[in-house]
C-alpha cells in the first residue's frame, strides 16, 4: 500500500498546487462577471423590470469559464506522470516497485477526483452566486422559490447541480470517470513515446453537450456512452493493445 500512496503522492505533488488556483481563479472570475452583471441588472430594475437569476448567469460567461479551466487541468494532468526535460516523473515512476500498469492506475483514481473536486467547486460556486442574487436583488425579483426554479430553467445550472434529475448525476458521473482515464493514458503513452489526444477530444465533446435540461435522456446517454466507449478505449489500450506489441516485439 505505502508504494501505491508514494506515487498518488508523487502526481498530486505535481499537480495539486496548479489545480487549487485554477480553481480558485475561476471562482474569483465568475464571481466579478456576475456581480457585474447582478449590479448592472439592480440598476436597470429601476426603469425596467428585474433580471431573472437565471439570465443573469447566462451573461456571466460561466459557460466559457468553466470549460476554460477544465482544458488547464486536463492539460495539467498530462504534464503530471510525464517524462519530459523538466521534471523525469517517468524515471522515479520506474525505480518504484510497481508496474506500469498499477501507475496508470493510480493516476487515473486521482484525476478522477481531481475532476470531482473541480465540479464541486464549481457547484459551490454558482450556489454561492445564486445565495447573492437573492441578498442583493430587490425584494419584489425574489421568491423563495427562486434559487429551486433557476436550477430547473438554466440548462447550465441543471447540469452542474442536477436536483433530482438521476439521469445526469449517472452522466456526471461517467464523465469524471472517462476524464479520469483519458488523462491518464496520455502520460501512459508519452512514457512510451506514443502520443493521445483522447482527453481532449472527450473534453470538447463534453464542453458542447454539457449543458442539457430537465429529462434530456438522449444527452445524459449520449455523454455517458461516449464516456463509457472512451474508457473502454484506455482499458483496451493498457490491457490487450501494449501486450500485442510486447509480443509482437519479442517474436522480431
Amino acid at each position: 500500500m505505502k508504494k501505491y500512496l508514494s506515487v498518488f503522492g508523487l502526481f498530486a505533488r505535481g499537480s495539486v498546487y496548479k489545480v487549487l488556483i485554477t480553481t480558485v481563479l475561476m471562482a474569483i472570475a465568475e464571481f466579478i462577471v456576475f456581480y457585474h452583471k447582478l449590479k448592472y441588472a439592480i440598476r436597470l430594475s429601476a426603469e425596467f423590470s428585474m433580471e431573472h437569476l437565471e439570465t443573469i448567469i447566462d451573461q456571466s460567461m460561466i459557460n466559457w469559464i468553466f470549460p476554460l479551466c477544465a482544458l488547464i487541468i486536463t492539460l495539467t494532468l498530462f504534464i503530471t506522470g510525464s517524462e519530459n526535460n523538466n521534471a523525469k516523473t517517468g524515471y522515479t515512476i520506474r525505480r518504484l516497485s510497481i508496474s506500469e500498469r498499477e501507475v496508470f492506475f493510480c493516476q487515473t483514481i486521482y484525476n478522477i477526483l481531481t475532476y470531482i473536486f473541480l465540479w464541486a467547486v464549481q457547484a459551490v460556486t454558482v450556489f454561492g452566486l445564486c445565495v447573492l442574487y437573492t441578498n442583493l436583488a430587490p425584494t419584489d425579483a425574489v421568491g423563495n422559490q427562486t434559487i429551486f426554479l433557476a436550477f430547473y430553467r438554466n440548462e447550465l445550472l441543471h447540469s452542474i447541480i442536477p436536483i433530482s434529475d438521476v439521469s445526469i448525476w449517472i452522466r456526471n458521473i461517467f464523465i469524471a470517470i472517462g476524464l479520469g482515464f483519458a488523462a491518464a493514458e496520455f502520460p501512459y503513452k508519452q512514457r512510451r513515446h506514443k502520443n493521445s489526444i483522447t482527453a481532449i477530444a472527450l473534453l470538447l465533446y463534453i464542453i458542447v453537450f454539457f449543458s442539457s435540461g430537465i429529462g434530456n435522456f438522449i444527452n445524459s446517454f449520449m455523454v455517458s456512452f461516449v464516456s463509457i466507449c472512451i474508457t473502454a478505449e484506455s482499458l483496451y489500450t493498457v490491457f490487450i493493445k501494449d501486450e500485442e506489441e510486447i509480443i509482437e516485439n519479442e517474436t522480431k
